[in-house]
């Protein structure tokens, strides 16, 4: 897919091709300030590449060397925050039970990608209260 970038983000995409690539985006670029974006984490596809890409350029800015390794753990939570289920997203039982076994196997399954949390746990006596039994 191209992607039309303003003159300061194709800076960026130009400066940052090599991190870029160690994230899993292969940008090319396709004349002026377009770029074609040539292949995502697997975990992305069927996602929006302009957006995932800008993103991810955003987070970078035009840091290099070791003060971009923050940037890289922003960048990686961006690219996160783009592969997971959205609230009022359709699912169906398959998808969701895949959900479930991913996230016994997650290093950190009761978070999002931001930190917020994804679980909750409550008592039974709670749940009885709630529910009057």
């Amino acid at each position: 897919m191209t992607v039309e970038l303003n003159f300061q983000e194709a800076r960026r995409v130009e400066k940052q091709q090599e991190t870029l690539l160690r994230l899993g985006l292969e940008v090319e670029p396709f004349g002026g300030n377009t770029v074609a974006v040539k292949a995502l984490p697997a975990p992305l596809s069927g996602q929006d590449p302009a957006r995932i890409l800008l993103d991810v350029v955003d987070r970078l800015g035009d840091e290099t060397g070791a003060s971009l390794s923050p940037r890289i753990d922003a960048s990686l939570s961006v690219m996160a925050c783009h592969s997971v289920v959205r609230a009022n997203q359709a699912m169906t039982v398959e998808e969701i039970e895949a959900l479930l076994r991913a996230m016994d196997d997650a290093v950190f399954p009761g978070q999002c990608p931001h930190g917020r949390d994804s679980v909750i746990r409550f008592s039974l006596p709670r749940l009885e209260k709630w529910f009057g039994r």
